[in-house]
């Protein structure tokens, strides 16, 4: 097996294509440096690769911590990814709308009488009479 040093890697770098299409040799024959299989196969960029990539995956696992944590809290057990992203988007959105946060209804206001359609009744009409007017 080779060894992955700096000076093979800068070879390695210069003598193979390293994006994920494979090269072609005049004979027709397919060098792919990320196949096993193949005659061009070279573990150095493969673990050059893996490397890479595990980062990636570690970032994103933080980051996914990080926003966890700013979330909820207070959460007992470790949600998931998909649940600390959908808590993210709920707390935003309560962020942003503050007849939200003040009780009001999770339906953009469409609903009778909430604290968002509060803010389009002129406060010399009554509920009722607002409601009328609304309704014809």
């Amino acid at each position: 097996m080779e060894s992955c040093d700096g000076d093979e890697r800068e070879d390695v770098k210069s003598s193979h294509q390293t994006s994920f299409q494979p090269m072609l040799e005049p004979m027709g024959t397919s060098i792919n440096p990320f196949n096993p299989d193949s005659p061009g196969f070279n573990p150095c960029i493969w673990k050059s690769r893996n490397l890479s990539e595990k980062k990636r995956r570690d970032q994103f696992n933080l980051l996914i911590a990080e926003l966890s944590a700013l979330v909820s809290p207070s959460a007992a057990k470790k949600m998931d990814k998909s649940s600390v992203l959908r808590a993210t988007i709920a707390s935003f959105r309560d962020q942003k709308d503050p007849a939200l946060r003040n009780g009001g209804d999770r339906n953009g206001g469409r609903g009778a009488g909430t604290a968002t359609n509060e803010r389009f009744k002129p406060s010399f009409l009554t509920n009722e009479e607002y409601t009328h007017l609304m309704l014809e």
